[in-house]
């Protein structure tokens, strides 16, 4: 079921539900922005039914269950709730019980979704890219900077041109104006896509340069200049994003260019390993004081 049918699909039904379901389409419709947060036991205190009644609501829609239906919401709105509304609807949940316990939980879960939804065959051709490819830029502007940075500072270390395009990046037009046939860009965006994003992975494609587009669906707009698209789960139950989904798929990344490349993958870190050991880089017991 696609996502953006949620809402006319709610509205579609109301004629055909009971009174108890009529109360709870109502109160989605007038409240997707904060009910997108909420849990069915949270929902039905709201709107005074049952959590039975809510998950039983969602299954007359065509959903598995409350969660999925939660899922395609929240898939709506991922383009369109701003960091305020995230905030104010993510914080009316931490009076519930266990809210600590619950992030986690999520985030966990996140995880366990990338393992078991993203495309093996594409990860390992993503990994073929990388390892083969002349020269390599990681484009994560705004949030996904984080990540960017994080699959850069590792693959520099085992790949001969790695660099990162992101926060500070003021040449970044620069830097991909001799990037072509031979070279590899990746791009990390979810949603709010950034339009910087996009516009450099289509110059990369453009330019023939093999391009790799992490994201979190394939209605996003980086999979149309994608030779190669890997979708991670991230969350937003909270007015910053979750990126524990993609952040694992990027390590899954990095080890499989290390692994690939192992011969050179040692060498390289053999060096660097007495470089650092020259100039005292990580603290050891009996370090000098700088």
């Amino acid at each position: 079921m696609e996502p953006v049918e949620v809402i006319d699909r709610i509205k579609q039904r109301i004629n055909e539900m009971s009174s108890s379901q009529r109360a709870i389409a109502e109160f989605f419709i007038e409240h997707y922005d904060k009910a997108v947060f909420m849990t069915a036991a949270k929902v039905g205190r709201a709107v005074g039914v049952s959590e039975s009644t809510v998950v039983r609501f969602a299954s007359a829609l065509g959903y598995e269950g409350y969660p999925e239906f939660q899922e395609a919401l929240q898939e709506v709105l991922k383009s369109k709730l701003t960091t305020v509304d995230r905030l104010v609807g993510s914080t009316e949940g931490l009076d519930e019980e266990n809210w600590i316990s619950r992030v986690f939980q999520d985030d966990m879960e996140l995880v366990a979704r990338t393992m078991t939804e993203v495309d093996y065959s594409a990860v390992e051709q993503a990994v073929k890219m990388l390892s083969t490819s002349k020269r390599v830029r990681i484009i994560g502007y705004r949030s996904t900077f984080s990540l960017a940075f994080f699959m850069g500072f590792y693959l520099r270390w085992i790949l001969p041109d790695v660099s990162v395009l992101g926060y500070g990046t003021a040449d970044m037009y620069d830097q991909m104006a001799n990037i072509g046939v031979g070279d590899t860009v990746v791009a990390l965006s979810f949603p709010r896509y950034s339009m910087v994003t996009v516009e450099l992975i289509r110059l990369a494609r453009e330019n023939g340069a093999n391009t790799i587009a992490i994201t979190d669906s394939v209605l996003s707009p980086l999979t149309e200049y994608a030779d190669t698209v890997l979708l991670a789960k991230s969350g937003f139950r909270h007015f910053a994003d979750s990126f524990v989904g993609p952040l694992s798929l990027v390590n899954v990344l990095v080890a499989g260019v290390g692994a690939l490349r192992r011969g050179a993958t040692i060498e390289a870190l053999d060096r660097l390993e007495r470089l650092w050991e020259t100039h005292e880089v990580y603290w050891k017991p009996g370090s000098r004081k700088k």
